[in-house]
């Protein structure tokens, strides 16, 4: 594939890609089918299984709780914004709130930056596994 033959992402790509780690032989051929099912007979399959339910499940847990943290501000995000102004306004002053709407002001637009970021990279990333799934 096209993709495995780029100059800096190609071997990565290659090598973690699961017709490399489980289809492959180490001289780059293909397994007959009796060996494919061989090696899930062998439990070699269920072994990978774990192994990848491993690294997936603790990314799954944080990204649900992320998503739920992100509900919460979503729905309080309004009354939460005026408790901190208010905060601020109580323990700092006059100064203390001016100090809390630049702070706001100088992060709304890079976390904007980094969420249209990281939607262009996932779109990107999604797009090449659909083409190097092909």
């Amino acid at each position: 594939m096209w993709v495995f033959h780029l100059p800096l992402a190609g071997n990565t790509a290659h090598n973690r890609s699961l017709g490399k780690r489980v289809l492959d032989e180490p001289d780059g051929q293909f397994r007959s089918g009796n060996e494919s099912l061989h090696w899930l007979g062998t439990g070699k399959a269920v072994t990978y299984t774990k192994d990848f339910a491993s690294q997936l499940l603790p990314s799954l847990l944080w990204f649900l709780t992320i998503l739920l943290v992100l509900l919460f501000v979503y729905q309080h995000g309004d009354s939460l914004g005026r408790q901190v102004l208010a905060s601020s306004r109580k323990l700092f002053g006059e100064k203390g709130s001016r100090y809390t709407l630049h702070a706001t002001a100088a992060y709304v637009r890079p976390v904007n930056g980094m969420m249209l970021i990281g939607l262009g990279k996932g779109l990107l990333m999604g797009l090449v596994m659909h083409l190097s799934l092909k």
